[in-house]
């Protein structure tokens, strides 16, 4: 029995992508949710020993630094197929919108003065005396209303800064700027607060590393 040119096709176009799909880079991706699930758990749990606490936190409380490595390796390994209009678009839609669409009830019960939802206390110092808009649009800026959202502005840097990121990987030469991006890591922690800035300069080199390899 022969196959038409139709199913030939459609095999063809399923071997191509199941070709290029990382089932190891899916399954890291699995093991750094695995990871922030723990964290959250460990930072809960009362500990009698300081100790052993900074041991388990260390071994499995980088599931951030896994994810931001992970959205680097597939930017580049997706990089044949950039066009900054058309990325900046699907970015917006995947992931920017529904941000916003998930933020806007916690930003208006916190307006409406709800006890579900409260601003923390270093974003009331910085921006109580904003205008309203102004605070909602800072909300959204930093993510400080659910702790979980402060990925979601640093993120956004990376992607607007693409083309740049792009250009690097385009003149692999460039990659020598690891060593220096590492240096800043070391230099500018990870922030206590939601700074999407700051977070960005921080995991720079974890991102690009993520290109590299």
């Amino acid at each position: 029995m022969t196959t038409t040119p139709g199913i030939q096709a459609h095999a063809a176009i399923n071997a191509y992508k199941k070709a290029n799909f990382l089932y190891y880079i899916h399954n890291f991706r699995g093991f750094a949710i695995l990871a922030i699930v723990a964290h959250h758990v460990i930072i809960s749990l009362e500990w009698k020993n300081s100790g052993i606490e900074a041991i388990v936190l260390l071994l499995i409380g980088n599931g951030s630094v896994y994810f931001v490595f992970i959205a680097g390796f597939l930017f580049q390994f997706l990089s044949s197929k950039y066009e900054y209009k058309s990325y900046l678009f699907k970015k917006f839609q995947y992931v920017i919108a529904p941000y916003i669409l998930v933020s806007l009830p916690a930003i208006l019960l916190t307006v409406l003065g709800s006890s579900l939802f409260s601003a923390p206390d270093w974003f009331i110092t910085k921006f109580s005396g904003w205008p309203l808009a102004g605070q909602i649009v800072m909300y959204l800026l930093t993510g400080s209303l659910l702790s979980q959202f402060w990925f979601i502005p640093m993120i956004t840097i990376f992607y607007l800064v693409s083309p740049l990121l792009i250009w690097v990987d385009r003149h692999p030469r460039y990659y020598w700027i690891l060593p220096a991006l590492l240096v800043i890591t070391a230099i500018v922690p990870r922030p206590e607060e939601s700074n999407a800035i700051q977070s960005f300069l921080h995991f720079a080199s974890i991102y690009v590393g993520g290109m590299f390899c």
